[in-house]
């Protein structure tokens, strides 16, 4: 079985992502945990939020250790060697998971940040650090990191830097992987066929492996291969093509997963998009 889904609005309490989510038919779903292109360390979770999020759980019978995945804030940058960037990022990052650790829920996606041209050897031990202490901060949580599309000095653009950060992690029961779909082409990986398909993921088993893959972003991409732009298409609509989607929710060795897009649904509902994607899954 794969959980198939897409990212929601939480606006109003998390409870509404859940009820939001359930309207569109979504099995797995994402959303912010709080406002997504600012600074803030006010949580969303008031006790009552938290009480009625865990009560629409149970009623739309979600799985809290599989199906939900909340994104970071767009601005965290825990790669950065600026201290007052650094800070900030780090206290956003520790609060969006005290408010996972109140909803209960046990996977958390983060972007893995950027260089901003100073020392990748560097920017990549700021973040393997960061990620080691918040683990001691807050337990029970599996980090995902994203993978990136390539544009600027953004890290785990590729495999290689994705393996080199985990090498990094101390307890790695506890981290994990996202793949995003149109990262990966825009990253240069030409994932449009079936040969290109099955060579990225044996790729990736070799370098990172596939244990470490937890969940999905499904996005077809508007721009060509290796472009390192990252902009996202509806699924089908764009130079991916629908054939991946087919082979990828296909493949058993991704059963029980999340896979959650984050399409413009300009050609396509979200409902009929997702009813579309769950049917290649048979």
């Amino acid at each position: 079985m794969k959980y198939i889904g897409q990212h929601v609005s939480a606006t109003g309490g998390p409870q509404n992502a859940v009820k939001n989510a359930k309207i569109s038919d979504c099995d797995a779903f994402a959303f912010f945990l709080g406002p997504p292109n600012r600074w803030s360390k006010t949580s969303i979770c008031k006790d009552s939020s938290v009480s009625c999020f865990k009560e629409e759980i149970v009623k739309c019978s979600y799985d809290v250790n599989k199906c939900i995945v909340p994104h970071g804030n767009y601005l965290i940058n825990l790669a950065s060697s600026d201290p007052e960037i650094y800070k900030k990022s780090y206290e956003t990052i520790l609060n969006e998971l005290k408010i996972c650790k109140q909803l209960g829920i046990k996977l958390y996606n983060f972007h893995p940040g950027s260089s901003k041209g100073g020392d990748k050897n560097i920017a990549i031990n700021n973040l393997t650090n960061a990620i080691n202490d918040l683990m001691k901060e807050v337990d029970d949580i599996t980090i995902l990191i994203e993978n990136m599309a390539g544009q600027g000095n953004v890290l785990c653009k590729n495999f290689e830097e994705i393996a080199i950060v985990i090498n990094g992690i101390e307890n790695k029961e506890r981290i994990g992987v996202t793949i995003d779909t149109c990262h990966l082409f825009a990253a240069g990986y030409d994932i449009s066929s079936k040969e290109g398909y099955l060579k990225t993921f044996q790729e990736f088993d070799d370098i990172v492996g596939l244990k470490y893959l937890k969940a999905f972003h499904l996005n077809d991409s508007k721009e060509k291969c290796g472009s390192k732009k990252d902009r996202h298409e509806d699924i089908g609509y764009g130079h991916i093509g629908v054939e991946f989607f087919k082979i990828l929710l296909s493949d058993e060795r991704f059963d029980n997963l999340a896979f959650i897009t984050e399409t413009p649904c300009t050609n396509i509902s979200n409902v009929e998009e997702i009813s579309k994607l769950k049917k290649f899954c048979n």
